[in-house]
């Protein structure tokens, strides 16, 4: 009994005598993270950081590439902040201008908001007794760098036992990386058009030894790009006329922010547009842009294009043809009996001798029918209708050309 109570007492011995600092057992020439002291958003006017946003010719060449690229965030929370407003007299503008600026200025708060968000996300990174996962606010007592700096080296007995049970390894600046964090956040002000924004930081260093640190990181967000002119050019005949005639549906409108988000998601309509016509394989990245930055000063003119060298079959409508289904009562089965479908419109493949579903019943929820154009909806759709049946352990739709011939162009439908 005295035994259980000694080993307690001695383990709060030592961490007292630990307790006197937190950074003596750091590697050589390394500094404790002590957590995030401030993210203070600033508006730096309208001029750009030295060797910012590359242009060659009054056009950013890597704006596809931007657009193709997502910035991976780390997880965590941040600080409220404000961007100053230049105020003014509304009584020189016409009601329809104010209209125009309130809706501008609206919609670059909501703007600032969501960058605010993925920016405190990418900065965030928890410090030693962190309270409740927090970047900012820690416990006072650093019970898990007492114990590192106590039992941190034992190899065996009590002191390795004690450390696995209290210890943490202590978070050092250099693992925190605010530098390549400040990076990310760039990527994160040019992909909401802040072009002439850039992050910065600074360490406020204390404590007896200056080994502890806390980060201050500025926002600086510049002036906002927006776009003025959009172009579709360089698409032909049928793909062309479907793209205009949806123009008024589309997502790139004179004013709104110069956003690489918005350029994906028009990407994406695009694509859906045109594999709602039957061109099953076009992809959102068959689509790029060219965008001129330098005509008039925060105004973008964009032109969106077709990529080169697109494969033919890209360029090709596509109609459906027969439709297969396969369904194994295990998915270790592999003895499969065969069942042509009416008037030739597949095959129904099953294990065992009985069917397992009447046909009749999958193929009502095959929105598909032979002989017509592929479309992108009725896929989406047949895929969540058949999910919906609880008969697929693992649904997957394919679809293959009939043969290899360069004429051919019709695809048949696989269901297991």
């Amino acid at each position: 009994m005295k035994r259980l109570l000694y080993l307690p007492l001695v383990a709060l011995t030592t961490l007292i005598l630990a307790a006197c600092s937190t950074t003596k057992n750091l590697p050589e020439g390394e500094t404790l993270y002590a957590g995030i002291e401030s993210v203070n958003f600033v508006d730096q006017g309208d001029k750009p950081k030295q060797g910012d946003a590359k242009h060659k010719g009054g056009v950013i060449v890597a704006i596809a590439d931007a657009v193709d690229k997502v910035q991976t965030a780390f997880s965590g929370t941040g600080t409220n902040a404000t961007q100053t407003q230049t105020k003014q007299d509304d009584s020189a503008y016409t009601p329809k201008q104010r209209d125009s600026i309130r809706i501008a200025k609206e919609q670059e708060a909501l703007v600032i908001e969501t960058i605010r968000e993925e920016i405190d996300a990418v900065l965030a990174c928890a410090p030693n007794n962190s309270f409740f996962g927090s970047s900012y606010y820690r416990t006072p007592l650093p019970i898990g760098l007492w114990a590192y700096n106590a039992w941190g080296q034992k190899e065996k007995g009590l002191g390795k036992f004690l450390y696995k049970a209290l210890g943490s390894e202590p978070v050092l600046l250099s693992h925190v990386n605010p530098e390549t964090r400040i990076k990310v956040a760039n990527n994160v002000l040019r992909n909401y058009g802040y072009f002439h924004g850039h992050a910065d930081f600074s360490l406020s260093l204390y404590g007896k030894d200056s080994r502890k640190a806390k980060i201050n990181y500025n926002i600086h967000t510049g002036k906002m790009f927006r776009i003025d002119t959009v172009e579709y050019l360089g698409y032909t005949g049928h793909t062309d006329s479907l793209i205009q005639a949806a123009r008024e549906a589309s997502l790139l409108k004179r004013g709104i922010p110069f956003s690489a988000i918005t350029l994906s998601n028009e990407q994406t309509r695009i694509a859906n547009i045109l594999r709602n016509e039957g061109y099953y394989y076009y992809k959102s990245n068959f689509s790029t842009y060219l965008a001129d930055t330098i005509a008039q000063p925060y105004k973008v003119k964009l032109r969106m294009q077709p990529k080169e060298l697109i494969p033919p079959q890209v360029l090709k409508q596509w109609y459906i043809g027969k439709a297969n289904v396969t369904i194994l009562n295990e998915s270790t089965d592999t003895l499969l009996t065969e069942l042509p479908m009416r008037r030739g419109r597949g095959t129904y493949y099953f294990s065992g001798s009985k069917q397992p579903v009447k046909l009749g019943v999958i193929m009502r929820n095959v929105l598909h029918r032979d002989g017509r154009l592929y479309r992108y909806d009725d896929q989406e759709r047949t895929q969540s209708l058949l999910e919906d049946l609880g008969i697929f352990s693992n649904l997957q739709l394919r679809y293959t050309p009939r043969d290899t011939t360069q004429a051919c162009d019709t695809l048949d439908l696989w269901i297991k």
